[in-house]
């Protein structure tokens, strides 16, 4: 019993990791096949602009959308695309590690959104409540398995 109550909040982080997994991959099993990018992610207008420039940098040695104008240099910050590069290099899988480091990202956002909680109210029920509905709302775990900066940056601005 003292473990748990000691551990309670890697408990709810946990928790809070599958319960995005499940709900991501249930959304991703009704979405319509072309919407859907190698079985892992959801395709949308923007994620082409986050995740081309990393793949041409590593064909051209340029960081830019593919083509000539101006503006392919300058359509995406390089932040989600460098983060993407990483796993590009890194594994045969780079959608699908990208997917799972948005989801452990956002289970520590989990804690961290506790450890904000609780100094600023000193109570630790306060902060466990408040992180629970942080870390199951669908609200905020719904673009976790899209390639867009909305996946990373609430996480990222808890850190």
């Amino acid at each position: 019993m003292y473990f748990l109550k000691k551990n309670i909040i890697w408990i709810i982080c946990l928790f809070s990791f599958f319960s995005a997994l499940f709900y991501n991959q249930l959304n991703l099993s009704k979405l319509p096949k072309e919407k859907i990018r190698d079985h892992t992610t959801v395709i949308t207008q923007d994620d082409y602009s986050y995740l081309n420039p990393p793949e041409t940098y590593l064909k051209t040695g340029k960081w830019k959308q593919d083509g000539t104008t101006t503006q392919s240099y300058f359509l995406r910050p390089p932040g989600y695309g460098a983060f993407y590069l990483i796993f590009f290099k890194l594994t045969n899988s780079p959608l699908s590690f990208l997917k799972i480091a948005q989801l452990l990202l956002f289970s520590f956002s989990v804690y961290w959104f506790f450890s904000i909680t609780f100094s600023l109210t000193s109570n630790k029920v306060v902060a466990l409540i408040s992180s629970s509905i942080y870390g199951l709302s669908p609200f905020l775990i719904g673009f976790l398995s899209y390639t867009l900066s909305e996946g990373d940056t609430p996480s990222l601005v808890l850190l």
